[in-house]
């Protein structure tokens, strides 16, 4: 937290898969959001198994629904319904 940064680790009783960041970065034009989802943590002995995947990007509808979902993981809103992302079990139960 020294640093910017504020983790989270998800909700007791809720076991995290993916793994999501947000980046707000200030350019000229103002602040600007960055976010990657991914779906582990990249270990080199599990590598030899299988593959984490990726995506950084800065789409404004992923990034919007990653600060959302953040919001949600905190407790600061209930949120239930996103634009591009599934979140279990919020939307993947059907």
């Amino acid at each position: 937290q020294d640093a910017g940064c504020n983790v989270s680790y998800g909700l007791i009783g809720l076991k995290t898969h993916s793994k999501i960041m947000v980046v707000v970065r200030a350019e000229e034009n103002g602040f600007r959001q960055y976010c990657q989802i991914a779906t582990g943590n990249f270990n080199p002995m599990t590598a030899k198994i299988y593959t984490d995947l990726a995506l950084f990007t800065c789409r404004e509808d992923i990034c919007v629904d990653v600060a959302d979902l953040f919001n949600a993981l905190t407790g600061f809103s209930r949120k239930r319904v996103y634009r591009r992302l599934l979140v279990a079990p919020v939307n993947m139960l059907d």
